[in-house]
């Protein structure tokens, strides 16, 4: 067998590409279709290809977790302040006790 049919034919079909950079080491970005319908997307020379169905339901997921973050920071934020509260009260309290033992002797 020669050198060129060794090879592996390329039939990735570009169908976006971002206008090349003049920094030095980089790489173009671009989104393409595999032969056998993935979607693939380039970015600095990571690539991920996935079936159209998964690249939708990563949206998906990730708008799920984004408001399970907002849930969870809420949660977090709201126990916080109920902590602080918390705090602020027991100080409270620990200086009506101290400031009566030292009027009781």
């Amino acid at each position: 067998m020669s050198e060129k049919e060794e090879c592996s034919q390329n039939t990735d079909k570009i169908i976006w590409k971002e206008p090349h950079s003049d920094h030095w080491g980089s790489f173009d970005d671009y989104i393409f279709v595999t032969e056998t319908g993935g979607i693939g997307v380039n970015v600095a020379g990571m690539v991920y290809v996935k079936p159209l169905k998964e690249w939708h339901s990563l949206e998906s997921s990730l708008s799920q977790s984004q408001a399970e973050v907002k849930e969870l920071t809420k949660v977090i934020e709201d126990r916080g302040h109920a902590f602080q509260d918390a705090v602020q009260k027991a100080m409270k309290d620990r200086d009506f006790w101290k400031a009566q033992a030292e009027l009781s002797t």
